[in-house]
Formats: structure tokens, sequence, C-alpha cells
């Protein structure tokens, strides 16, 4: 089955992210630059362009990254893409609904000075212990005691026609996995 997303990123955050690698490949090219006019010296010249490549390499990483949807379907599975790598699967038969919420936006090192952010919340089966917690990226949510918390700022603007359109789909992919349940028993 294609992968269906479910909940997009925040695109437009992804320019104000790339801003810091931005300034890391121009004070890579600029030393190398300068380096190859000034002071001739190999070693510093190759320093400048191994930093540049290090700008480009952290732009397409950061803009691969921000642009995975927050949320996807496939197989019977909600993909949760909260941190670097493959995505944590969860059996999409113990997502119990989505509803909106608040969390602190952790744009701030300290969470008493961190505003309020708008959240989608997802709540998991009481029983399915084993998904209870998840290690994920600290500024993209949290995974806790059966709730996965997606901070808005990183994701597509969240309201009531997108909270409608996520338990929609929830209960159509739910249907799908009782079909298929009762296809295959005796």
């Amino acid at each position: 089955m294609k992968r269906q997303s479910w909940l997009g990123p925040n695109v437009r955050a992804v320019p104000v992210a790339l801003v810091a690698p931005a300034l890391v490949f121009a004070a890579g090219a600029a030393l190398a630059v300068v380096a190859h006019l000034w002071v001739g010296r190999a070693w510093l010249i190759g320093l400048g362009w191994g930093i540049a490549a290090w700008g480009v390499v952290s732009a397409m990483v950061l803009t691969y990254w921000l642009t995975r949807p927050r949320l996807a379907y496939q197989d019977g599975e909600l993909l949760v893409n909260l941190r670097f790598g493959a995505p944590l699967r969860v059996p999409v038969e113990i997502v119990e609904c989505f509803f909106l919420g608040r969390a602190q936006s952790r744009m701030t090192p300290s969470q008493s000075t961190s505003p309020q952010t708008a959240a989608l919340v997802v709540r998991l089966a009481e029983s399915a212990t084993a998904y209870h917690r998840a290690k994920v990226t600290r500024f993209l949510g949290t995974w806790q005691d059966g709730y996965i918390t997606i901070l808005g700022t990183w994701c597509e603007p969240l309201g009531g026609e997108l909270l409608g359109r996520l338990n929609e789909r929830l209960v159509r992919a739910h249907r799908e996995q009782r079909s298929t349940i009762d296809k295959e028993a005796p």
C-alpha cells in the first residue's frame, strides 16, 4: 500500500532552519577564498571548503528531515516522524483518537520561559504498554504515558478541520483493519 501523509510538516519553518547552515557555508567559502588569495596554504583552503561542504550537507539533511510528514499511514501502521532516522511505527489498531492540546514550545532552553504552542495529541490504547514511551527529538514533541504530543511549531497549521480529517482517516483505517481480519478468519 502506498504511504499516505496524514499530518504534513511546517514548510514555513524550513527557510528559518536553513539560516545556520547557510552561514556555515558562507564562512567556510570565505575562509577558503581568503586563504587562497592571501595566505596560499593548501590546508587552510581545504579546511574552508570542508566547512562549506558541511554547511551544504547540513542544509540537505535539515531540508529532508523538516519536509517529511510528521504523521503518515502505511500498511496498517501510523508512521511517526519525531526524530532523525526511520519513523517510529505504531499499529493503527492501538491509536484511539487525535485531539488538540497545548504544550511548551521548547524553542528556548528553559521550560519556565518557553511559550505555549498548539499541539496535536495522539492517544494510544492504555493496554498497549509497549508503545507508551519512545525517544523522540525534544523540540518536535514528546511521547510518554500513551500520548504522542506533536508540537504545532513543526507541523502544518492545526485546527478543527485538520482534526476532523485525521479522526476520519483513523476510523477508515480501523475499518480496513477489521475487514482484513474478518477476511482472514476461518
